[in-house]
């Protein structure tokens, strides 16, 4: 097997530099849009090929948007809606309230 060497790491560190310039700018907006910390993960895979050189896998994985929802409502199954005459199927909904955060 070969070893990992000056030339590979080189390698490896201009393809990590390629992908982080790639995405700099979704990067940047996913950053300054973030409440707190800010993570990118990379990764990068060696593996021996059939000609005696090595492969390199390298990857970039980070959250552009944060979906957070919230929802609610409230149901009484023993009352009747005032104005409605029209039966729900799951009770008569009182109230609703819809935020997003």
């Amino acid at each position: 097997m070969v070893s990992i060497g000056e030339k590979t790491i080189g390698s490896a560190s201009r393809l990590l530099d390629a992908l982080l310039k790639k995405h700099a700018q979704e990067i940047d907006s996913a950053y300054i849009k973030e409440e707190g910390a800010f993570t990118v993960n990379m990764s990068l895979k060696f593996k021996p090929d059939d000609d005696g050189g090595i492969e390199m896998d390298v990857g970039i994985a980070f959250v552009k948007d944060r979906v957070k929802e919230s929802i609610k409502g409230r149901v009484q199954e023993n009352m009747e809606g005032l104005f409605d005459k029209k039966e729900e199927p799951f009770g008569k909904v009182v109230s609703f309230e819809e935020s997003l955060r």
